[in-house]
């Protein structure tokens, strides 16, 4: 038996065997599914690698791959349809690659993009701007079809280029916006405004605030959404009690520790990150005080971490597999259509309750 590859006649995937009888058998990735008796998109999982397949679905699936000889064939997908079929991740090394919440959308896009076919290339960005090298040289080097953008501040020239190159790009927190660049972000104006509500329910009226870096899109609506949510409340703002950070809990645990210097204190914190809450707490806990008996805290992510952490962390929480999947359709969008205009994507945040805030008791 010998295989041969069709290229242009059929999808990108099919396979062609010949049989010594000549029988012909068109293999293609619907032909798997229909023989191992599974959806496409679960043949697509187990060559891709996905874990949250089961033992005994992926033997029965690789069992019809092996019959088959099935191999997917990427260079006739590039030959039959003009693309590369690979998208840039560029992502900043300002952020630490460890952070979980960047983590999570990366991987939600990741697999989304994946199960459409697409590879990820991740872009060495400290290479790039040491090289003096554009991000459009560095795309068009591997013929992207699209740029997945994350990480980096309102104000990087190098995205602004990357705009007017009509590279089609969408970007996560990061204000974009051209005939092929949209973004996608959570409502961070109306989930610091939940935040700041739900303390007032409390009885809380010192509340602070530790928030992120005024240059970063997300941390200048979480401010405004902060100082409309007092107004609104007719709780005077005070400026001692606000800090900023970088996002980092090492920033959260400064921004404390700078509040506390000042004297009087915040019954309630509104941290505009979960791991800067994390910082924070660990300095309230240092003066001997205890959340929430002493001051509440309320962050803003859910990253995993915030419901084992001690106490359980109430904070805001954004949705960040359907970021990533916002982005991930947004992108393919664009790229397989021409006409189609990127798009802004807000989405929801909800407030989740845990064991860091509580009801304000006035001392006697």
């Amino acid at each position: 038996m010998q295989s041969l590859y069709f290229f242009c006649n059929i999808y990108v995937k099919d396979q062609t065997t010949f049989t010594a009888k000549g029988v012909i058998h068109i293999v293609n990735i619907k032909t798997i599914a229909k023989e191992a008796g599974v959806s496409v998109s679960t043949v697509s999982k187990v060559i891709n690698g996905y874990e949250d397949i089961s033992e005994q679905t992926r033997e029965k699936v690789m069992e019809v791959i092996k019959r088959f000889n099935y191999q997917p064939n990427q260079i006739a997908r590039v030959l039959c349809t003009k693309k590369s079929w690979l998208i840039g991740l560029l992502y900043d090394v300002w952020r630490d690659y460890e952070n979980e919440f960047f983590n999570e959308i990366i991987m939600s896009f990741k697999r989304t993009v994946e199960e459409q076919g697409y590879n990820i290339l991740f872009l060495n960005v400290y290479k790039i701007k040491k090289e003096n090298i554009s991000y459009v040289s560095y795309c068009e080097q591997y013929s992207l079809n699209g740029i997945l953008v994350i990480g980096f501040k309102d104000d990087d020239p190098y995205i602004k280029e990357l705009i007017v190159r009509e590279i089609p790009c969408i970007g996560i927190d990061i204000p974009i916006s051209g005939k092929k660049c949209g973004y996608v972000t959570s409502d961070n104006y109306g989930g610091v405004i939940k935040a700041v509500d739900y303390l007032v329910q409390l009885g809380h009226k010192k509340i602070g605030l530790i928030n992120g870096a005024a240059d970063i899109y997300p941390a200048k609506e979480r401010y405004k959404g902060f100082m409309y949510a007092m107004k609104k409340h007719n709780i005077s703002v005070v400026n001692d009690w606000i800090e900023e950070g970088d996002f980092s809990r090492e920033s959260g645990y400064t921004a404390m520790n700078e509040i506390f210097k000042k004297g009087s204190l915040p019954t309630a914190m509104v941290v505009t990150g979960d791991e800067m809450a994390f910082g924070a707490i660990s300095a309230i806990n240092e003066h001997g005080m205890k959340v929430p008996d002493d001051i509440s805290v309320v962050g803003f992510d859910d990253i995993r971490s915030a419901k084992i952490f001690t106490p359980s962390l109430t904070t805001v929480r954004q949705d960040k597999a359907m970021m990533g999947k916002a982005a991930a359709w947004s992108l393919i969008n664009m790229i397989n259509d021409k006409s189609f205009k990127a798009p802004v994507t807000i989405i929801p945040t909800q407030l989740v309750v845990r064991e860091s805030t509580r009801e304000f008791i006035a001392s006697s």
